[in-house]
């Protein structure tokens, strides 16, 4: 009796919480959709940030947590602004708390809300794909296909959260996957600021490569995996 008492309760509060996080992206996306254009102009998102001083980097972190929510926002675009707005290596450490705490929470909501509201983002096809070769391989599965460009990783963080798999070890496995593209990027983003062009179209250069190589395969990757479950 006191169990199915306190598991209602526990339910009530995971309903409140949920409420809450839906509330505070809903307040979110109203009051910043008028500077959308921020995200997609590096150099208006770059005075846009630097104009709040000492509260650049916790507005820095702030933006990256949104993006990850807000997935149609193109997230290469935001590790630019890190390297472009701060040196390399507070840039790479602001970006990759920004990426922990969003990635946390993108998980933890669509582990909340299920998979109706994952559906809403994704389309069946790529979630039972995406099942399949979760299931069959784990969390090495995970980390391979996020450590490849070119896969919508904003939109996956959501979709890994219906797997089955320890939340720890999920995380793990998404940031290992996220950071190499992402420390290059902000790399790239320094070398614009410092107009080191080489160096930065080098860094353009392989990423962009290496997505196009990730895009032609995809379909085959995802095969792969559905292939073994037979």
């Amino acid at each position: 009796m006191f169990d199915e008492i306190e598991s209602v309760k526990q339910n009530y509060r995971y309903i409140l919480l949920m409420l809450v996080f839906l509330v505070a992206i809903i307040i979110a996306y109203r009051y910043l959709s008028p500077f959308l254009d921020f995200f997609y102009d590096i150099d208006s998102l770059r005075e846009f940030i630097r104009g709040f001083g000492v509260f650049s980097p916790i507005l820095f972190i702030g933006v990256m947590i949104f993006q990850i929510l807000a997935a149609p926002i193109p997230g290469h675009v935001i590790y630019l602004a890190g390297g472009y707005l701060f040196s390399p290596i507070p840039g790479i450490i602001y970006s990759l708390i920004g990426l922990f705490i969003g990635s946390f929470i993108a998980i933890y909501l669509s582990r909340c809300l299920g998979r109706p509201f994952v559906e809403r983002m994704v389309s069946a096809e790529h979630l039972e794909k995406f099942d399949q070769l979760s299931s069959g391989y784990g969390l090495p599965a995970i980390f391979f296909i996020f450590l490849l460009p070119g896969f919508p990783d904003d939109a996956l963080c959501f979709i890994s959260g219906l797997t089955n798999l320890r939340l720890r070890g999920l995380l793990i496995a998404v940031m290992m996957g996220r950071a190499p593209s992402l420390i290059l990027m902000v790399i790239a983003g320094r070398n614009l600021a410092e107009a080191e062009w080489m160096m930065f179209f080098l860094i353009i250069l392989v990423i962009s490569i290496v997505s196009l190589i990730a895009l032609k395969y995809r379909k085959r990757i995802f095969n792969y995996g559905n292939s073994t479950q037979k």
